[in-house]
């Protein structure tokens, strides 16, 4: 047994290594830039999440640097991906703010994906991703009954890349579900498929639930947009009687298929992370700050303000969720990519 006189020796200790560490943390970012790099266009979720969290990031960070939000949009997120893993800058002063279809594509072993998200530091998430289908007024959709059947109404849903969230959706929905969608896929984050929603190149899209009431709240509250189905880890309680996927699941593979395409995925979707290099103390410092943030009185009032919402995710979470999906056996494996590649 340790004692008292020991014990106390050992809590100076660690508060004056706590300290030091501080004081360095604090001369490191003194006068310094940090950048938040978004994976996707100007306007659209991320991009909106990546603001707001900026604005009050900076006050947690020992030496309280200025903070800048960098889009780097391209090839579904690989493109900001592919920088982060192998930028020389991994001091800190970078972090990437990234979708779960990035861990999507490294499953099925795209070329363009040069970064292992295993090797990642995840830092934190705001939330874990809900995703809606919703559509325009103008397509004439008003139920999924519409959509589903031998009499179905084709709709046109936009898509961003592989393993997205929007394209796994409409293909779950599609090839495993019975409904009869049109994706067109390729574009350059939300913001761009709600211009084309907008102007009736397209019906609708898949598309997440707190991004859609920080980009799109008027139109839901007018009729402009309605949502058909939510696809969500637990039920959205503002969209009360709206169906979920899982209740169109009906066999036992199906409902397997859902929730390693849906459910698991969407846990990291929203992931705030940084390079395999940065120094494990200065990953601590940031998640200390990401997690101060997430608290703080000042951001959920400003976060209120813009209907995001907020109910964090530990980036040790996060960083387990992801090796759990890269690590499933091969033959689950197989019916997900047959899910997202829609064969």
């Amino acid at each position: 047994m340790m004692k008292r006189s020991t014990f106390g020796t050992v809590l100076f200790v660690l508060a004056l290594v706590m300290a030091v560490w501080s004081v360095a943390a604090a001369d490191f970012y003194k006068g310094k830039t940090v950048r938040i790099v978004v994976s996707s266009s100007p306007g659209g979720g991320y991009d909106t999440y990546a603001r707001y969290i900026a604005r009050h990031l900076y006050r947690h960070l020992p030496g309280e640097p200025r903070m800048i939000v960098e889009n780097r949009p391209g090839a579904g997120g690989l493109r900001a991906g592919n920088y982060i893993y192998h930028s020389s800058r991994q001091d800190g002063t970078e972090i990437l703010h990234i979708g779960g279809s990035s861990v999507i594509k490294q499953l099925t072993g795209m070329k363009q994906v040069r970064f292992d998200a295993r090797q990642f530091q995840y830092i934190g998430a705001p939330y874990a991703e809900a995703t809606v289908l919703v559509v325009t007024k103008n397509s004439g959709i008003t139920s999924l009954e519409q959509v589903i059947g031998p009499k179905a109404k084709e709709v046109a849903l936009g898509g961003i890349s592989v393993g997205s969230p929007n394209d796994v959706a409409a293909i779950l929905l599609r090839d495993v579900l019975g409904a009869k969608i049109r994706l067109v896929t390729g574009y350059k984050g939300t913001s761009r498929i709600r211009l084309a929603m907008d102007s009736d190149e397209l019906d609708g899209m898949f598309n997440g639930w707190a991004s859609l009431n920080a980009t799109s709240y008027d139109k839901l509250q007018s009729g402009e947009y309605k949502v058909l189905i939510q696809v969500s880890p637990e039920p959205i309680k503002e969209l009360g009687g709206i169906p979920s996927i899982a209740q169109l699941a009906k066999t036992d593979e199906q409902k397997r298929l859902v929730r390693l395409t849906t459910t698991v995925p969407y846990q990291y979707a929203r992931s705030f992370l940084v390079g395999p290099k940065v120094p494990r103390e200065r990953v601590t410092e940031i998640r200390n700050a990401f997690g101060k943030t997430m608290t703080d009185p000042k951001f959920l009032a400003d976060a209120k303000k813009g209907r995001l919402k907020i109910s964090p995710i530990k980036g040790t979470d996060l960083q387990s969720y992801v090796r759990e999906f890269l690590g499933m056996p091969a033959d689950e494996k197989a019916k997900v990519l047959g899910v997202v590649a829609g064969k």
